[in-house]
């Protein structure tokens, strides 16, 4: 499992089942369980067949929000030209299929990546939401195991159990660093400004032009690492 959100992976896995229905003698666990999955109906969309399974209202078939004119299509297209196109014999079901993949099919990775991005973008302001996607994306692309990119994700957003993080929660008395005595014990701090880990940094001279950074957050070191095509740093 690694490092992944225990939550959010677990709801992936229940969206495989967003297919199922809800009946009049549904148990409440059952219930829950269909529940779970409605955040991952948000990456599903309809393939419009004969259109016999489709609430146009409610559920999602377009690829958009909407928003346009009818007055304007007289304008844009050949309405004629449009209606004298036959309609085809074969008549198709509508199909619920997955919006995020080339081939229609829901994956727990595409799913769990979905959950990930849904919840950073709910925690994040609206200026910051286009960079937190942006560096999700980077650090989706490094070719690592799934449980670095997790860790440098968490890292990135703080939330890994640094002794900041848990003094904040009031697990720990203290978030000072144990070694530094006097400076907060963030992700920043324990990953790269740490004495102990600095010591660690300087016998490799592939981080040398680091050395003159100055970075207030680890998602500023990760945002100037992808930047400059760095990235293969992390390994």
């Amino acid at each position: 499992m690694g490092f992944r959100d225990l939550r959010l992976f677990n709801d992936a896995m229940l969206g495989n089942i967003f297919d199922a229905e809800v009946s009049p003698r549904c148990s409440f666990a059952w219930r829950s369980i269909l529940q779970a999955g409605e955040g991952v109906l948000r990456g599903a969309k309809w393939r419009l067949g004969d259109g016999t399974n489709i609430n146009i209202w409610r559920h999602r078939w377009l690829p958009s929000e909407g928003g346009g004119s009818i007055s304007a299509v007289g304008s844009l297209f050949e309405v004629e030209l449009i209606k004298s196109i036959p309609v085809s014999q074969y008549v198709a079901t509508d199909a619920l299929i997955w919006r995020l993949s080339s081939d229609g099919e829901c994956t727990v990775r595409s799913a769990y990546r979905l959950l990930v991005m849904i919840h950073c973008q709910s925690q994040a302001n609206p200026s910051n939401v286009e960079v937190g996607k942006s560096l999700w994306n980077s650090i989706w692309k490094l070719r690592f195991l799934n449980k670095v990119r997790h860790f440098i994700w968490q890292a990135v957003r703080n939330s890994l159990p640094m002794k900041l993080n848990l003094h904040r929660r009031q697990v720990l008395p203290k978030g000072l660093c144990d070694l530094c005595r006097d400076c907060p014990k963030d992700s920043v701090r324990a990953l790269w400004y740490c004495d102990a880990v600095k010591a660690i940094w300087q016998f490799d001279l592939r981080f040398s032009f680091l050395r003159a950074q100055k970075f207030s957050m680890f998602e500023d070191l990760v945002q100037f690492l992808c930047s400059h095509g760095s990235s293969d740093l992390f390994a």
